[in-house]
């Protein structure tokens, strides 16, 4: 049976469209990392006391979805969207075009817009409220697409994120699981995780891992072993989509970052005898490739949906041991083949960092309060505040500064709050955080004993010696203190490969931006189109004159699309 796509009425006013475009999220803006922090925290309350997986279970019955009638399969993936519009819009507007032509060196393929649209995670940020969905997803997604009017829609499966979990997972079942449209695209599944039966024998899988610090819930695990055991034969291959690389993580933060995805393979894949070809997932924002030795099986991070770019500079070379946790996990060596944005280029953005206070507006005042806590605090003798620091020099600042025990708590405080902000290793991350502590309070005072020069010298006295240091200590302070900051994160990540995600959410680069198209044939080999952008549109324009299946906003500026690798093939399957 055909479902109509409904056709939606266009408008000629920005105002009207039912969403508010976005900037890209400011991580380090305080607001947000509270209103972040506390969404974490309920989180994770939520999810130890109600597994929304468990509910779903309960209440719905569903089988295998199947599409294996089909010839000619193609299948989009993109992962961590949902964030500004000029990001976002731009991935969907490329996946909503019919027929997409992509440049790899001197050659140009084709390829087709997908029958199936899987979103692999974080399709919102930074929280997972209704609002935020409207805005920042469903709104561009349905503007890119707004209906198919011709033929079978294409369809859309969503793998939830740690994002999406941060509501216990309450909007993304309302928005994912109901079997609504978004745009020209029809959801399918009733739960959070699917199995797709596709054309030529393979299968298109994907996992809830939830925030992937718990077991893979026992529904869920019932659910894929009654799909492997009553309809997969020996033989089908598996495209298996996840929230998270775990590959990756199992080798920067330790093989038991592995293990869910090590125990799906071992328990419910391989006693199935298919073969697992693929595995796909976003989390991190960028797209890295590894191939199996002497096999096929790929490993793909296809994380450019829209987000902040993640950094490719400390990717392992080779994936291996770290991915045998059990004595009965097969045996396999990958090496990485290809990665966007190149390692050079990353390493290059990250001097970005040196602009936080100036790209992060909200969080410059907030750090100039600890340079002017500083400068209060100190105990500059019997002439009094102002006289003080009209004659002191730096030495006499410094030993105020000692002698204070209102500074020296100042201090401590700073230490420990840099101490626990740092990501090295046991006792290091507090030789760190004091390390860093003495560098941003001496420079601190430096800006307070400069300021406080530079006012003696053009004869400014006092309460408006008082109201001048005070603004320009907490202006310069916060300024400087930013600086010594996003020092501290470069040499942290070029160094020690520590604080990547913190530079580069600091910076939220919105271009480098990458999707994942793949092609089924005829003939059942599956071809993969890692498609991506050096740089996002900046410049739209409303068409409130279009067709019904047209988007609603159209790119002034190119936007210029290219393969980041040769198409990589899988082929078919051998004749017995």
């Amino acid at each position: 049976m055909t479902v109509e796509c409904p056709p939606r009425p266009r408008s000629e006013r920005v105002e009207e469209l039912g969403f508010v475009r976005q900037a890209m999220v400011s991580w380090l803006d305080p607001r947000q990392l509270v209103q972040t922090a506390s969404r974490v925290i309920f989180s994770a309350i939520f999810a130890a006391y109600s597994d929304k997986r468990e509910i779903q279970a309960a209440l719905e019955t569903e089988d295998v979805i199947d599409r294996s009638h089909e010839g000619e399969f193609w299948i989009d993936f993109v992962a961590d969207l949902g964030d500004g519009f000029d990001s976002t819009y731009t991935i969907a507007w490329l996946l909503a075009q019919s027929e997409l032509s992509v440049r790899y060196g001197d050659t140009t393929a084709t390829t087709k817009r997908g029958r199936l649209l899987v979103m692999g995670g974080d399709q919102v940020y930074p929280t997972a409220s209704l609002r935020e969905y409207q805005n920042r997803t469903l709104g561009p997604y349905s503007a890119a697409l707004p209906c198919v009017p011709d033929g079978p829609p294409p369809e859309l499966l969503a793998v939830p994120g740690n994002h999406d979990w941060y509501d216990g997972l309450t909007n993304f079942i309302r928005i994912f699981c109901q079997k609504h449209w978004i745009g020209g695209w029809h959801t399918l599944q009733k739960r959070s995780y699917f199995a797709i039966k596709l054309p030529h024998r393979w299968w298109l899988w994907g996992i809830d891992i939830q925030f992937d610090n718990s077991y893979i819930d026992d529904p869920q695990l019932a659910y894929f072993q009654n799909v492997a055991q009553r309809h997969v034969a020996a033989g089908d291959r598996i495209i298996l989509c996840t929230a998270k690389p775990s590959w990756v993580y199992a080798a920067t933060e330790g093989p038991e970052s592995y293990r869910n995805l090590d125990y799906f393979v071992r328990k419910i894949i391989e006693p199935s005898k298919a073969q697992l070809q693929v595995s796909i997932s976003g989390d991190s924002h960028h797209y890295c490739r590894f191939e199996e030795e002497g096999g096929t099986r790929q490993l793909i991070t296809a994380g450019g949906g829209a987000a902040f770019l993640s950094p490719t500079h400390h990717l392992p070379k080779t994936l291996g041991p770290e991915l045998s946790l059990h004595p009965d996990s097969p045996k396999r060596t990958y090496q990485r083949r290809s990665e966007f944005p190149s390692a050079a280029k990353s390493r290059r953005l990250l001097l970005g960092a040196l602009a936080i206070p100036i790209q992060n507006p909200s969080l410059w005042p907030v750090l100039g309060l600890v340079p002017l806590l500083l400068v209060w605090t100190l105990q500059l003798g019997p002439k009094g505040f102002v006289a003080g620091m009209q004659s002191a020099g730096p030495l006499e600042m410094a030993a105020s500064f000692v002698q204070s025990p209102t500074s020296w708590l100042a201090a401590i405080l700073v230490c420990l709050a840099l101490g626990e902000f740092a990501k090295f290793p046991g006792w290091r991350r507090w030789l760190v955080g004091l390390v860093h502590a003495s560098v941003q309070i001496s420079v601190m005072l430096v800006v307070a004993w400069l300021t406080a020069r530079v006012l003696t010298v053009i004869s400014v006295h006092g309460i408006m010696f008082v109201f001048l240091l005070a603004v320009l200590v907490w202006s310069l302070g916060g300024l400087m203190a930013g600086l010594v900051l996003g020092l501290y994160l470069i040499a942290s990540s070029w160094g020690f490969g520590i604080h990547d995600n913190e530079a580069f959410s600091a910076m939220h680069i919105k271009d480098y931006k990458n999707f994942l198209r793949m092609r089924l044939g005829e003939d059942g080999t599956l071809t993969l189109f890692p498609i991506g952008i050096d740089r996002v549109c900046r410049r739209w324009r409303l068409d409130p004159h279009g067709d019904v299946s047209s988007p609603w906003f159209g790119a002034v500026d190119p936007i210029d699309v290219r393969l980041l690798e040769s198409p990589v093939l899988i082929g078919p399957i051998s004749p017995p």
